[in-house]
């Protein structure tokens, strides 16, 4: 019997049907996964904090890269999309913060981010990529 690390699996249901969107937040989720996997296995605390400050970096990286393509494309919502950005990065280096305060465990995080990308995805990014899609973008 093996244990499943995966804490999410990407599905057709996460697509903004935005090919480079798509590839980063299947970035995402790979790098949750990797997250939950040093959890899972008990890959140790440095293994643990490595993939958090990735996971962390990445997501950094992405936002940019989507306000970039919203400025670049006049997206009508880009000041609330980088208002909603910027508190969740808020959100997420509080959460990691708190693990290392030992204030939260692994699992809260965990549980934590999972939700906030799928709410993320499926809420904000739906809109944008439908938007992207209406010009053409795919």
């Amino acid at each position: 019997m093996s244990i499943s690390v995966n804490l999410v699996e990407w599905s057709d249901k996460y697509s903004v049907h935005v090919s480079k969107i798509d590839s980063e937040h299947k970035q995402l989720f790979a790098l949750l996964n990797i997250v939950n996997s040093a959890i899972v296995y008990g890959k140790g605390k440095e293994i643990l904090e490595y993939a958090l400050s990735e996971l962390l970096s990445y997501t950094e990286n992405h936002f940019q890269h989507e306000e970039e393509v919203m400025t670049m494309y006049n997206y009508p919502g880009l000041a609330m999309h980088r208002i909603e950005h910027k508190n969740l990065l808020l959100k997420v280096q509080t959460y990691i913060q708190k693990y290392h305060n030992k204030v939260l465990s692994v699992s809260e995080i965990t549980t934590f981010l999972k939700g906030w990308l799928i709410n993320h995805i499926e809420g904000d990014d739906s809109h944008f990529g439908n938007y992207l899609r209406g010009k053409g973008i795919s």
